[in-house]
């Protein structure tokens, strides 16, 4: 009920009273009526109660708090206080009316987050209620501003780059608000969303991150991949094969023909049999995990022939033995699903597809190459020769190369790349010309002694005593995209929360002075919904701006 309302209610349950204490006052005087001095004494209760409870809800509408209007955000106390601001766009700002106090904002369409996409094409609705009066209150839908983030502000130096406006909720710095603090500092990809209240008044801060390990759900829906067979071994000639055969070809290849061989038999002992190796126990807890009927429907769909029979011996001995999947092997199986599934695919197994991408250790890929460049010369050689360019300006490798040329330069390791440059390139000290079929020989003097050499002689041993140049800056870069699928992650984004606490206050920050419309609730709402204890609620309750 709005003022108006509620002084009617107050005047009707007095004329009531009024005409109830009548009737018991002159009882005697009516006959008739035996129990009228009863039903005056009940009415004249019910109505003191009514307007009891009229005359709080008026002096709540006329004493309750309001949500504050700011132009700016508060200065934090830092170490005591935390804000998390929610960005609105400046339409909303402008003609919501925030006049009465905000009780809960939940999330419309949790389960949604996940799908918005990186471009954000569309927006998060926050459902936010307002309480006014004694248990009246109003639910509007706003949109979050999706062109710029959500925030949590732990200093005034980050509530300065805050820009536009939007919500923000203080709360005191806990352990939770610390714990969150430290994750956004160690993993890139985790990013603020949206806010939610409970009903005992704390505040809820969701965000999104993607997972460092791969889930099994995650595992199976990557293994039904088809991918590039590299190999050409499938049988029926196809360029495509499922990522499932290309993992599975790789962990038996060293498998056995013969079942007496791979299991304990009287012509093998225990200790010898294959499945009991490294190789053979990481194969049997992967058709454990993921069987072929589970991932292609039946064995018979391998192209690869030669792994059919394999399969079976060891469908019939996991029937046999009655053996069950263990869960701790999950992790090296997510590694070597997630190395083959990047080592095969079209847009991530060349080197000239190299992005700076988000990592197992929470960092990007080229801050990964940064760190490792400090403190091992064989990752510096090796990012100087793979970022060589040969005499074609225009090879497909230029955007990698100039990549990994400015790693060096921002570690201060220019000198490998001007190096290789001169060892390699046309000068009268180079060895082949910039041709990339000279021959090098790795026994050269001139390439003892340099920055360079400890990546030379990592290489060696795979490349022989000589090889091309073209073969030289092949390893270096297959040796950085070793270390490129090793670390990268699948996308696999997850939504969590954490428990900031109770709210201390919740105010709406302008950013800039804008105009109020106080005369509007219209916010782009896709519902309204009104809860009431008196009557119809107020299309605009009495509004206090500060």
């Amino acid at each position: 009920m709005n003022k108006t309302q509620s002084l009617s209610v107050l005047l009707t349950c007095f004329l009531i009273f009024a005409a109830a204490a009548l009737l018991y006052r002159f009882r005697n005087d009516i006959g008739g009526y035996p129990y009228l001095n009863v039903a005056a004494i009940l009415i004249m209760a019910v109505m003191a109660i009514a307007m009891l409870v009229t005359i709080v809800h008026i002096a709540m509408m006329c004493s309750q708090s309001y949500t504050k209007i700011e132009a700016a955000l508060p200065s934090i106390e830092e170490g005591k206080q935390v804000i998390v601001f929610v960005p609105l766009t400046e339409n909303t700002v402008r003609r919501l009316n925030f006049g009465s106090e905000i009780s809960k904002i939940e999330c419309d369409g949790r389960a949604s987050i996940l799908n918005l996409g990186p471009k954000r094409e569309k927006s998060i609705v926050l459902k936010v209620t307002r309480k006014y009066g004694l248990c009246s209150q109003k639910t509007v839908n706003v949109g979050v501003d999706g062109s710029r983030k959500c925030a949590v502000l732990f200093n005034n130096q980050q509530a300065a780059q805050i820009e536009g406006p939007g919500l923000y909720c203080i709360t005191k710095f806990n352990k939770n608000s610390e714990k969150l603090r430290s994750e956004l500092q160690d993993d890139i990809s985790m990013s603020i969303e949206y806010v939610e209240t409970t009903h005992a008044g704390d505040l809820l801060v969701y965000y999104t991150y993607n997972r460092r390990q791969l889930t099994e759900s995650s595992m199976s829906f990557l293994l039904n991949k088809n991918v590039e067979d590299k190999s050409h071994t499938a049988s029926d000639g196809g360029d495509t094969i499922t990522l499932y055969e290309v993992v599975l070809r790789g962990l038996l290849r060293s498998c056995p023909s013969s079942p007496t061989l791979i299991f304990p038999s009287d012509d093998c002992q225990d200790s010898e049999a294959w499945v009991n190796s490294g190789d053979g126990r990481l194969a049997l807890s992967f058709l454990l995990h993921f069987s072929p009927a589970s991932i292609l429907g039946s064995a018979d769909r391998l192209k690869d022939k030669t792994l059919v029979q394999k399969v079976r011996f060891f469908r019939d001995y996991i029937i046999e033995k009655d053996l069950n999947p263990n869960d701790d092997d999950l992790p090296v199986l997510g590694d070597k699903i997630k190395y083959k599934f990047f080592e095969t695919h079209d847009k991530l197994s060349s080197y000239r597809n190299l992005e700076n991408r988000f990592t197992t250790r929470g960092i990007s890929f080229f801050r990964l190459l940064r760190d490792q460049v400090q403190g091992d010369d064989i990752v510096a050689g090796m990012l100087a020769l793979a970022a060589h360019q040969f005499r074609d300006a225009t090879e497909p490798e230029t955007r990698s190369n100039m990549c990994l040329r400015n790693i060096l330069n921002v570690e201060g390791k220019h000198d490998m790349t001007e190096e290789v440059r001169q060892l390699f390139g046309s000068g009268p000290d180079s060895l082949s010309g910039n041709d990339p079929y000279s021959i090098i020989t790795f026994a050269s003097y001139k390439l003892m002694g340099l920055g360079i050499s400890p990546a030379l002689k990592f290489l060696q041993p795979s490349l022989g005593p000589a090889c091309t140049l073209r073969e030289l800056v092949n390893g270096a870069r297959k040796y950085v995209m070793d270390i490129y699928w090793s670390n990268i992650v699948v996308p696999d984004m997850a939504l969590d929360g954490v428990n900031f606490g109770p709210i201390e206050d919740t105010c709406l920050c302008t950013g800039r002075d804008i105009e109020i419309d106080s005369s509007s609730d219209d916010v782009s709402l896709t519902s309204e919904i009104d809860v009431c204890c008196f009557g119809g609620c107020s299309m605009n309750p009495y509004s206090r701006m500060r």
